[in-house]
């Protein structure tokens, strides 16, 4: 065989060879290409999934915010008089508050009474529970304040049931955190006209 001959064949052979690496390039950006597409659908179809089902439960609560709600307490409420306090936490649905504003946040501690009926009187709802509420039941609580502007949650010793809801006029006491009953009620009753001044701050420097 000529040298030209010798040298046309490893012309050829180095030709077919990088041919071959490149596809072999062209497959590997492919087949990344193809799955990092199909992570993203993946991942975006969790998240529209994810959103759809938040929307459905929410929807869902606000359709049992607007039926009325078992187990609801109602109270017949004196007119409110600042500077003084009567009865227990637990029947914070009126009577004396303090003059002091506290602020629809989640407290460590027990609100003081008179500090919770004036946000009440304002439109707020209380939540309140057992200090031996579990653990995980509390974080449900937190989630679910945190959700609302105008939700107070503190912890209140000798409760009688573990977690109670409480507004101007009404009041609903549940076994768990988990009760379907508590979002409706603050909805139904958070801001509601039959408060003396719903609408009304509930910022307040006082803390408990």
């Amino acid at each position: 065989m000529y040298p030209s001959e010798n040298h046309d064949l490893d012309r050829a052979l180095e030709l077919a060879q990088t041919r071959t690496r490149n596809r072999a390039v062209r497959r590997r950006r492919m087949f990344a290409y193809g799955t990092g597409a199909l992570t993203t659908a993946a991942a975006a179809a969790v998240i529209i999934t994810a959103v759809a089902g938040q929307a459905q439960r929410q929807a869902a609560i606000e359709g049992a915010a607007q039926r009325p709600i078992e187990g609801i307490q109602p109270y017949t409420v004196p007119s409110p008089q600042a500077g003084a306090t009567t009865g227990d936490k637990q029947e914070a649905a009126g009577n004396y508050h303090a003059r002091a504003e506290t602020a629809c946040t989640t407290y460590a501690a027990p609100v003081e009474e008179s500090l919770a009926l004036h946000a009440l009187e304002h439109g707020a709802v209380l939540l309140t529970y057992h200090p031996n509420l579990p653990e995980k039941e509390l974080r449900q609580l937190e989630d679910i304040a945190a959700s609302y502007p105008s939700v107070l949650l503190s912890p209140t010793p000798g409760q009688s049931e573990p977690v109670t809801a409480t507004a101007w006029n009404v009041r609903l006491e549940v076994q768990d955190a988990e009760d379907e009953r508590i979002e409706p009620f603050i909805i139904k009753y958070s801001q509601n006209p039959q408060a003396p001044e719903p609408g009304a701050t509930c910022t307040g420097a006082a803390t408990g």
